[in-house]
């Protein structure tokens, strides 16, 4: 059960590297791990991702998934879906999932995820959740925001967790690695660019084309040079041109 056991620290450098460290010395899967600061978060590819105390509610989650770690590739997928979720009920209209792991109001991020895996030598997997509840838009970038922005009033973290934590165990219970054609359905209509054209940052190279939805397996489906081809791994970095200027995320 996700939150039966739950760590809150003032301050630390990552709640990943906290969620790893109590899954080396047993700690049950479920384990949450919350922070009100942290002074090395980490985002995809490498990225710090760093906000004022406080302000966001940052916090990793420790897994500890009966299936291989190489068929975990739908639960960012699903973890971003459930985030969406709650963020609908709370009140926010025009949310959007990015594949593969952020979440989007009116186009801008308010939530980012990070899956890691290891082997310890069980499997275990930890997802680290950001989501920018009362940031200040002058501490955020320009293609950010925060959800007291957009809903026009204070969140309450504690709540929100709890919300999230309800939403994210239901989704656990009933999660396989393949995901099902209603649940792919419902990925569909709520992902960011879907029928449009973008760009895909993929290592070094970029893929443009049509996106097309989320695969089965979690990957993102994309037309390209008139052939289906899956994504399985990389970022969108631009949507479809305007006349004279271009979209960021």
């Amino acid at each position: 059960m996700i939150g039966r056991t739950r760590w809150r620290f003032r301050s630390v450098t990552s709640t990943q590297d906290i969620a790893f460290q109590l899954a080396s010395m047993g700690a049950r899967s479920g384990t949450v791990v919350r922070a009100d600061y942290q002074s090395a978060g980490r985002g995809r590819l490498g990225r710090t991702w760093e906000v004022p105390a406080d302000t966001s509610l940052t916090f990793s989650i420790l897994l500890r998934p009966d299936v291989p770690l190489h068929q975990l590739g739908s639960l960012s997928i699903e973890t971003a879906h459930a985030l969406c979720t709650v963020l609908i009920a709370a009140g926010a209209r025009n949310v959007a999932l990015k594949w593969p792991n952020d979440v989007l109001v009116d186009g801008r991020k308010v939530s980012g995820i990070l899956l890691q895996t290891r082997s310890m030598p069980d499997a275990v997997a930890v997802i680290g959740i950001g989501v920018n509840v009362n940031t200040p838009l002058e501490s955020l970038p320009a293609t950010a925001t925060s959800l007291a922005a957009v809903l026009d009033h204070a969140i309450d973290p504690a709540d929100m967790l709890d919300q999230i934590i309800t939403v994210l165990d239901s989704m656990w219970t009933t999660w396989r690695p393949i995901i099902s054609r209603n649940r792919i359905a419902e990925l569909d209509q709520k992902l960011w660019l879907n029928g449009r054209q973008a760009t895909l940052l993929d290592a070094d190279r970029e893929i443009a084309g049509t996106i097309l939805g989320v695969a089965p397996d979690g990957a993102l489906r994309m037309l390209v040079d008139d052939r289906e081809i899956s994504v399985h791994a990389g970022e969108i970095t631009r949507g479809p041109r305007p006349t004279d200027v271009e979209m960021l995320p």
